[in-house]
């Protein structure tokens, strides 16, 4: 089953320095709670706020995002790169585009496995080239040491991808699985469903196989249906 979700009937955000979609406003897709795509505007931002017992993946999709959180980490993160926070118990943290850039952020929120314990922070700087026409996984539940994804404590796994020049690429989705995905720049076809910068689909029950028209940035999300 295959269902395409436009970026024109999301629930739209709007204020002065940020736009903002909801793609999963009322509903859940296995652990995964939430997902953002946003536009921040330059010198402006998500300043300090709490958060505790959730899993956020922030993945910046363009521009560059300056992190800062209460275990005393500072990273500026650009195009391609991602972090991760567990916040377990609490933790208050930071999101801002400090540049003179507009920020283009896809946040996403997960339900832990095991709720609490001591909030941590993870990030990783991949190389760009390593999701050209092909997946790079992102995140995952039991990374493989030194492998690159990061850990993400819930069962699902993020993946982008950078298709180029109407390259061709296929991703199975296992029998009780279903996955999300989402265009962030330009236009891919997914069986047969053209899907446009901000557009995204939901599937289960049969593989994909997508296309650039004539690039795509996507971002995936697998997880379990329940």
């Amino acid at each position: 089953m295959l269902k395409k979700i436009s970026r024109a009937r999301l629930d739209a955000l709007r204020q002065g320095w940020l736009e903002s979609r909801r793609h999963l406003p009322t509903a859940r897709f296995g652990p995964l709670t939430a997902l953002d795509d946003s536009l921040i505007r330059p010198h402006t931002g998500f300043n300090t706020h709490p958060d505790k017992n959730e899993v956020l993946l922030y993945y910046i999709a363009n521009g560059e995002l300056t992190h800062g959180d209460s275990l005393n980490n500072h990273s500026v993160l650009r195009r391609g790169e991602a972090l991760c926070l567990h916040t377990g118990t609490g933790l208050r943290h930071s999101e801002l585009n400090q540049s003179s850039a507009p920020l283009r952020l896809v946040r996403m929120a997960f339900s832990p496995a095991r709720p609490g314990g001591a909030p941590n922070y993870g990030e990783q700087r991949f190389l760009w080239e390593n999701r050209v026409n092909r997946w790079l996984l992102l995140a995952c539940a039991a990374p493989e040491p030194d492998s690159g994804p990061l850990f993400l404590s819930a069962d699902a796994n993020v993946y982008a991808a950078d298709l180029t020049c109407e390259a061709r690429l296929a991703f199975p989705i296992e029998p009780g699985r279903q996955v999300y995905l989402l265009v962030v720049e330009g236009a891919a076809e997914v069986n047969g469903i053209v899907l446009e910068d901000g557009d995204a689909l939901s599937a289960f029950g049969e593989p994909l196989q997508l296309s650039a028209l004539p690039r795509a940035h996507i971002l995936l999300v697998e997880a379990p249906q329940y």
